[in-house]
């Protein structure tokens, strides 16, 4: 924003340098690779051009050898050689949250409270949350009367939604 509503130095002036025929390029085509605008059908007759074009054989020798060296490299970082392998290990959590007995967990959840919050009555971004906390009752992670239906909103609200207060619960619940 320009102060006290001044106009800018070059306003509605032309740099005598370079207009009309004192320009390098007046009269000129640009070049297609300056080019910047291009139109959808422009940039496809350059594909199409290039799938079209014939190679010779000492081309393609080089295009393959270039492909298969870096399908090589993918494959030098997977399982032992990836500097993030932990041996293939999957905790224990991933394993029950991802398994079937904790999806059927949470759609017998949903289908009891009809799909919708049982606070504020609302059917978006449903959640299914445990009562008593995932970490501290394993015997009741997949009881259907320890689970309730909740909108991402109230969720967030409750004491137990990502750890928070933690402590609290422990000492509530006589751990620590």
């Amino acid at each position: 924003m320009k102060a006290n509503n001044r106009q800018g130095w070059n306003k509605g002036n032309k740099c005598p340098q370079i207009s009309g025929k004192k320009n390098g390029m007046y009269g000129k085509k640009r070049p297609d690779l300056i080019k910047r605008n291009k139109s959808l059908s422009q940039r496809n007759s350059v594909i199409n051009y290039n799938k079209n074009r014939v190679l010779n054989k000492n081309t393609k020798l080089k295009m393959s050898a270039s492909n298969r060296s870096a399908r090589l490299k993918e494959k030098n970082w997977q399982k032992e050689k990836n500097p993030s392998w932990k041996g293939g290990k999957t905790s224990e959590i991933m394993l029950l949250r991802t398994s079937i007995e904790y999806k059927l967990w949470r759609l017998s959840v949903f289908k009891r409270d009809n799909f919708r919050c049982i606070w504020c009555n609302s059917n978006k971004r449903i959640e299914a949350d445990h009562i008593k906390p995932f970490a501290y009752f394993p015997e009741l992670r997949f009881a259907i009367d320890n689970g309730r239906t909740l909108c991402h909103k109230c969720h967030k609200t409750t004491q137990t939604y990502l750890n928070k207060g933690r402590q609290h619960e422990r000492r509530k619940l006589g751990m620590g």
